[in-house]
């Protein structure tokens, strides 16, 4: 078993994010001998939410720096912790509020100038929801990525959820708005079935997907390359029969991804690969209980691997595994919420965002995965219901971009919503 060793403050930063439920950023000072300049700065945070902001200690001489507030917000508290601010807006306010402070010595001498934070607290974090395909019977199991100055979603189409005819829709849009489709991958062997989309190190798209056969059954993985987004090469079988690499992340110039053993007992197995084709196993079977099955991969600090695991049992809550680079020791803890079809990213501020289907009612909604205190936090449930869930997400220019699907309005079709965070 692996023990993690986390930077002390990447650690105090995440549990102060579980504290505050939302928003964080870093500020770097000048050391303080000299006298501190402070800048002004702007924020925003949601409605009922918290602005955590950080002031790092780059450069920081060992004398002791804090600092005091001078105008505190009219609409709001603000707490002091070291070098950090924590800002929660009065309940229900909705606007801007205001505060100046100074950087102080243990002594109390002022040592900077005064600067103001301006807050500006946000109603509503979710922008928009439209649909954007439903020409087939059931579409689902999305992902979303930017390419080529374009947006690319991929999903599948078939009769049913589980039915054996499954395709693979690949559409296209400039402005996220007005779709239209690229291609459609078929085959007469099977059912084509979760695509993925990922960026390769030497700027390829490439997806990956797997293909039920019905005569015998078995499942294969699939890869597909194109260098425009337009063209696509023929599928080239990876991996082994019958263990699913459900989805492939590369890290470093290396793809990784956790295969699961498709019939018979599950199981999982970790695998690498230099080319995106030939796969060789870093870990045979991981000791997981509770039906492991998907498993999501983030790289975070220190080349630290974290897989985020599906269990299948009713009773399973979700896993968050850790892992050292060579990867081959897991620590492994279980969350508060029983997931699946889960995807996850880490934005520019630090947080990790996880999309998934929640149960009891079943539902798609992105929460935010603090790794120090084991939780999965809900920040906001996407209209869906029924047959639903498989979210992709981007993260582009300040807005958290998801596709998934949905059954909530008679037909399952595919979504695509805009999200400030």
């Amino acid at each position: 078993m692996l023990k993690i060793n986390l930077l002390p403050l990447i650690l105090f930063i995440f549990m102060m994010i579980n504290i505050c439920g939302c928003d964080h950023t870093i500020i770097n000072y000048k050391n303080p001998v000299n006298p501190v300049k402070l800048d002004d700065i702007e924020r925003y945070c949601l409605k009922n939410t918290s602005v955590y902001i950080l002031f790092s200690e780059e450069n920081i001489n060992p004398t002791p720096f804090s600092f005091k507030v001078i105008d505190y917000p009219h609409h709001g508290s603000v707490h002091i912790i070291d070098t950090a601010f924590i800002y929660s807006p009065d309940t229900n306010f909705v606007g801007l509020d205001t505060l100046s402070f100074v950087a102080i010595t243990s002594q109390g001498q002022v040592i900077s100038n005064e600067a103001t934070i301006s807050i500006m607290i946000k109603p509503e974090p979710l922008i928009s929801v439209e649909r954007i395909w439903e020409n087939s019977f059931h579409n689902a199991f999305t992902d979303l990525i930017r390419f080529e100055d374009k947006w690319f979603c991929l999903f599948r189409e078939g009769e049913t959820h589980l039915s054996l005819d499954g395709s693979i829709r690949l559409i296209s849009s400039e402005d996220g708005k007005n779709w239209s489709s690229v291609k459609l991958f078929s085959s007469d062997e099977g059912d084509l079935r979760d695509p993925k989309l990922n960026l390769t190190p030497d700027g390829k798209l490439m997806i990956s997907s797997a293909i039920t056969t019905r005569q015998p059954w078995l499942k294969t993985s699939l890869i597909w390359f194109s260098v425009d987004g337009d063209n696509w090469n023929l599928p080239v079988n990876i991996g082994e029969e019958n263990i699913w690499l459900w989805r492939i992340i590369w890290h470093n110039q290396i793809a990784y991804s956790f295969g699961y053993l498709y019939a018979y007992e599950r199981f999982n197995r970790l695998y690498q690969s230099s080319d995106g084709i030939n796969y060789t196993s870093i870990v045979d079977s991981l000791d997981i209980k509770g039906n492991p099955s998907e498993g999501t991969i983030l790289f975070i600090q220190n080349d630290t691997m974290l897989c985020l695991m599906r269990r299948d049992n009713a009773d399973s809550t979700a896993l968050l595994g850790r892992s050292s680079s060579p990867y081959t020791n897991w620590y492994w803890t279980e969350l508060n919420f029983r997931i699946g079809g889960q995807d996850m990213i880490i934005v520019p501020d630090g947080r990790i965002i996880v999309g998934a289907r929640l149960y009891n009612p079943e539902r798609t909604a992105i929460c935010i995965l603090n790794p120090v205190l084991n939780t999965l936090d809900e920040i906001i449930t996407l209209p869906s219901g029924g047959d639903n869930s498989y979210p992709g997400l981007y993260y582009y220019k300040g807005l958290l971009w998801v596709s998934y699907y949905s059954s909530h309005e008679g037909s399952t079709d595919i979504y695509l919503a805009k999200i400030v965070l």
